[in-house]
């Protein structure tokens, strides 16, 4: 984190994610800035094999945070994964102290169940349901 990647590690992140594509028919998706086309980031479903269960990600270019992106780019992967794949539910993992994803989280109305460790990091876990499927209150 806070450094550019070496080609080799490109050349592994794009496997990945070309990989869950292949593997688990799903993954994430570009997102564009409408106005200009630029790639500003990715959001959509991560599952690596040492993820507790699939999750709705997103990570954007620092320039465009607090546009309203990563709301509406998770509102769609999410939708898609509960619509088209038939899903009811999905996780957010959040690391401590990340307010801003915490709010876009909130804004999409998922639920925070609590921490969970996810590859050795304490992180709040968030849950998004599948409307009139949520948990019993």
């Amino acid at each position: 984190a806070g450094k550019p990647r070496t080609r080799g590690e490109t050349w592994g992140a794009m496997c990945g994610f070309m990989g869950m594509w292949a593997l688990r028919g799903y993954g994430t998706w570009a997102v564009e800035d409408a106005a200009t086309g630029a790639f500003i980031g990715r959001a959509g479903i991560l599952h690596p094999l040492e993820w507790p269960e699939p999750e709705l990600a997103y990570t954007l270019a620092r320039p465009v945070w607090g546009r309203g992106y990563a709301t509406e780019a998770c509102a769609a992967a999410r939708d898609w994964a509960f619509h088209t794949l038939g899903w009811e539910r999905l996780a957010s993992f959040v690391k401590r102290g990340n307010a801003a994803s915490s709010r876009v989280l909130e804004k999409l109305g998922a639920v925070n169940e609590g921490d969970v460790e996810v590859l050795g990091i304490t992180c709040t876990c968030w849950a998004h349901h599948r409307p009139g499927r949520g948990p019993v209150a």
